[in-house]
């Protein structure tokens, strides 16, 4: 950061835009491994619903 002129600064900013308080409070009061478990599981519908696009669009590879 300081080799582009920035001072580097680590801190925590709440998200704006299209994300539901409600359903971030929700997330947040899960344990982490709950939501670890989660992102994963979204993780693998995503890549499942991106082969099956390539499929369907007859790429290869």
């Amino acid at each position: 950061m300081l080799a582009m002129g920035f001072e580097p600064d680590l801190q925590a900013v709440r998200l704006t835009g299209r994300f539901d308080p409600l359903h971030l409070a929700s997330l947040r009061a899960r344990p982490a491994a709950e939501r670890l478990a989660l992102a994963l599981s979204a993780d693998r519908l995503a890549v499942r619903l991106r082969d099956q696009a390539r499929v369907a669009n007859g790429a290869t590879g």
